[in-house]
């Protein structure tokens, strides 16, 4: 875990697991600012564990210096 840069959060910097072999990236829905361009897209994910989660919303974010990189945006982190 560490601290990120990133406009599209409310404070602007926040914490953020990078994870380089993961297969989708997570963003817990009130960390983002009002206004952030989301796109609505119903799907199921597994985790690790193998619950199923459903994913409504996704959205694009530059981390720090990085390219825009897809978010599935989630209300609650699994790990919360």
């Amino acid at each position: 875990m560490k601290y990120v840069l990133c406009n599209g959060l409310i404070t602007g910097l926040g914490n953020a697991l990078v994870d380089t072999g993961s297969q989708v990236s997570l963003i817990k829905e009130g960390t983002l600012i009002r206004g952030t361009h989301i796109k609505y897209d119903v799907s199921r994910i597994q985790g690790i564990t193998g619950d199923f989660m459903e994913i409504k919303v996704q959205t694009k974010l530059i981390i720090g210096e990085t390219s825009p990189h897809n978010f599935l945006v989630m209300e609650k982190l699994p790990m919360n």
